[in-house]
């Protein structure tokens, strides 16, 4: 006898517990399903129109990024030691959710040109070059002109003394 359509497990996913390969894992993931307006930024293409014009190490105001950043938990594991050796208890965590925001492609090209990475300075006499590629770039992700991305979320740690 079948479940009614209800209960029913979609065809796309096997029942839990079930596999036709002894030993085979099990991974669930959770993806946001929320629709966007408009097409996303092409982020990858814009990274890459970027490093075309800079080079493959990422840069910041006349230095140079290091490759590798600490993992947000290590980081996290040695603020809280300092925080701790500093007198200060907690913390008390407070997420705050992302949000769907909209951008025009003037938006999009300003926020590449905000990063200090991509800051125009860094391209000199090329940075109309530069503009005008992501232009380019923008207008065949979103004819029309309009950009959506999800914004992540925020977490805030608060410390007490």
């Amino acid at each position: 006898m079948r479940p009614p359509p209800a209960t029913r497990t979609p065809p796309w996913r096997p029942a839990l517990g079930r596999s036709d390969v002894p030993g085979a894992p099990l991974s669930s993931t959770s993806l946001s399903t929320a629709l966007l307006p408009h097409p996303r930024p092409p982020r990858q293409e814009i990274d890459d129109l970027v490093r075309s014009f800079l080079g493959p190490r990422r840069r910041a105001g006349h230095g140079i990024l290091p490759e590798v950043a600490a993992a947000d938990e290590d980081l996290g594991a040695r603020e809280g030691e300092v925080y701790r050796a500093a007198g200060f208890t907690g913390p008390t965590r407070i997420e705050i959710p992302g949000h769907v925001v909209v951008r025009s492609a003037d938006d999009v090209v300003a926020s590449v040109f905000s990063l200090s990475s991509a800051a125009p300075h860094l391209f000199g006499d090329r940075v109309g070059d530069v503009e005008a590629g992501l232009r380019q770039l923008l207008a065949a992700a979103g004819p029309d002109g309009r950009f959506s991305e999800q914004m992540a979320g925020t977490t805030v740690d608060v410390w007490r003394r």
